[in-house]
């Protein structure tokens, strides 16, 4: 999946224009386990919103940590994380307790 965020154009005789571009086709996330995927904005917009963002505040947060890492090819999923947790903090203070503690109960042993 291809990452990306909302940008508006201005341009001569044309009306406002919202297209999705790319950020990154080739930024790769080092999971846990060693494996590796594709950096993935829809995923952080998912669990954010799960935590209690709006979709608009979402995006607006996914946007943040993909310009977090605009010039990295390779993050650790850890990174990716802390970063989320860094932006939650400052947007929604419930909303980032209930990620950290979602985090937290996937880092317990079985």
């Amino acid at each position: 999946m291809q990452t990306g965020t909302d940008v508006k154009l201005h341009a001569t005789h044309m009306a406002n224009i919202s297209i999705r571009v790319t950020i990154s086709d080739t930024m790769k996330v080092i999971k846990r386990n060693g494996s590796t995927e594709e950096f993935d904005l829809a995923k952080i917009e998912r669990v954010v919103i799960a935590a209690g963002l709006s979709p608009e505040s979402a995006t607006t947060l996914s946007t943040a940590v993909s310009s977090a890492f605009k010039d990295k090819l390779e993050l650790t999923s850890l990174q990716i994380r802390d970063e989320v947790l860094k932006q939650l903090k400052l947007m929604d203070q419930y909303a980032a307790n209930m990620f950290d503690w979602y985090q937290k109960t996937k880092e317990k042993p079985q």
